[in-house]
């Protein structure tokens, strides 16, 4: 099930579920970096009762602005949501100054927030079929300003572990809720330009994350800017409740919400499972964006700081550039694959040259501080392969297991980033003086990083060509 125009195709319009049409039991979230283009056009947009799009966009002024405010509060919370996931690693030095821990424990703090992500991907999906949106979000953003506050006043791993859970607990929902509010607000002419900005927006958060985080936490310490970040966190779910509503007043959903239990869920993700090609495909999926998140989210920070003594200002310009290389490199990679009708020759190359980065960065950056910056930004631009490896993963899927299959992709690249951010914590302890780390660590790590990407390429080898031009003539795409 669900809903399709571009170039020779008919207008879209809401298809309903249909006697074997399981598609949409819940329909999952589509990764923050995942370019808009990949998920219009040629590629399919997941659909479910209660993701049905209007078939005319929303009219009168006083719809519009209500869908327009709307947008306008789901970008902010995005930036908010991708700026948390990547906040320890430009202020992980100024945290372990005040809380002593080794590389593992900085690698266990920061995978707890993917790993709350990929866990709950199923139960939320449910929640958001059965209560809403607006409902659904306010309550978990709640729980996001406390993990805020935890993290704030930790003194202890533990506790800044569960200050991070509970902040990924807070925006697990938000993109997946996100997503289906707006196709209920927005036509589909024009829900296309509100995802665009949505996704576009939600990059912002990984540059706040570097120099300005930096800057904050430098002027005020990084506990008093977590603090300032729970208060802007609870302004902005007041303002979510306040604005938010889960449909216009004549849309099929508040009607008829979808009640489908956990167990019927799992039946229908087993079958997604069945699907050729997916078990191949997987190990890119949690390797090629995790691989990246691991330097640029976690490792980037320390490493510049222990290797080359660079003070947070000093690590967050290097960050920043790096964050931003990310953002033109997820732009370059969108339209690259439709101009070679080929998807895997893409991915390959991308993730060819990524682990080739990793190598030289293992092997050569040490020697030079801007040599490491420029291979860091490179890093981050032919890194941005992994947007295609998820528009390669959701054409596998036939039409009724799009939004199934889209949720296990979701879960292999989160539950992917959780587990290599907590080993890569280990790796670098185990090349460490006596467990502190060294050049020799961070060596291993880039080195670990390369091998575990050549393997999930090996992998992926073996997963079939789905050429961007073969979908759009394919009956029924």
């Amino acid at each position: 099930m669900g809903v399709e125009s571009g170039p020779g195709r008919p207008p879209a319009r809401p298809i309903p579920p249909g006697p074997d049409d399981n598609s949409g039991r819940f329909t999952p979230f589509l990764p923050f970096f995942f370019i808009p283009s990949e998920v219009t056009g040629t590629n399919r947009i997941p659909a479910r009762p209660g993701f049905i799009m209007a078939q005319h966009p929303a009219s009168g002024s006083a719809t519009f602005g209500r869908a327009t405010a709307i947008l306008g509060c789901l970008v902010l919370l995005a930036i908010y949501s991708q700026f948390f996931r990547s906040s320890i690693g430009v202020i992980a030095p100024d945290i372990a100054a005040e809380i002593p821990m080794g590389a593992d424990m900085l690698g266990r703090t920061s995978s707890a927030f993917f790993f709350v992500f990929a866990i709950l991907q199923i139960p939320v999906g449910i929640a958001l079929d059965r209560y809403g949106t607006r409902l659904t979000l306010t309550a978990m953003l709640t729980v996001a300003v406390v993990g805020a506050v935890v993290f704030a006043q930790a003194h202890s791993v533990n506790e800044l572990i569960v200050g991070r859970f509970l902040v990924g607990f807070g925006y697990t929902g938000l993109m997946i809720g996100g997503i289906a509010t707006l196709a209920r607000w927005f036509g589909p002419l024009q829900f296309p330009s509100a995802m665009a900005l949505l996704f576009a927006s939600a990059n912002a958060g990984s540059l706040l994350a570097t120099l300005p985080l930096a800057a904050a936490a430098d002027a005020w310490g990084w506990r008093a800017t977590f603090v300032g970040l729970a208060v802007i966190s609870a302004l902005l779910a007041i303002t979510f409740f306040a604005v938010v509503r889960d449909a216009p007043k004549d849309h099929p959903f508040l009607a008829q919400r979808n009640r489908d239990s956990l167990l019927e869920v799992t039946r229908g993700l087993v079958e997604a499972m069945r699907v050729p090609g997916l078990f191949y495909l997987v190990p890119l999926i949690a390797v090629g964006y995790a691989s990246i998140i691991t330097v640029l989210g976690l490792w980037g920070g320390p490493y510049l700081h222990d290797v080359f003594g660079l003070d947070a200002v000093s690590r967050g310009r290097v960050l920043f550039a790096m964050a931003l290389a990310m953002i033109i490199g997820t732009l370059a990679y969108g339209p690259l694959h439709r101009w070679l009708d080929s998807r895997r020759a893409v991915i390959m190359s991308g993730a060819a040259a990524t682990a080739a980065v990793f190598v030289l960065l293992g092997l050569l950056a040490p020697t030079s501080l801007w040599l490491t910056a420029s291979l860091l930004c490179l890093l981050a631009f032919v890194g941005a392969y992994s947007v295609t490896v998820m528009a390669h993963g959701v054409a596998l899927f036939p039409h009724s297991l799009v939004g199934r299959g889209t949720a296990i992709l979701h879960v292999a690249l989160n539950g992917g980033t959780a587990l290599l951010q907590a080993v890569t914590g280990e790796v670098v302890v185990g090349f460490g003086d006596h467990g502190v780390p060294t050049a020799t660590s961070y060596a291993a790590l880039f080195l670990f990083l390369g091998i575990v990407t050549l393997a999930a390429l090996a992998s992926y080898g073996r997963v079939r060509e789905s050429a961007p031009a073969a979908a759009r003539n394919q009956p029924g795409e």
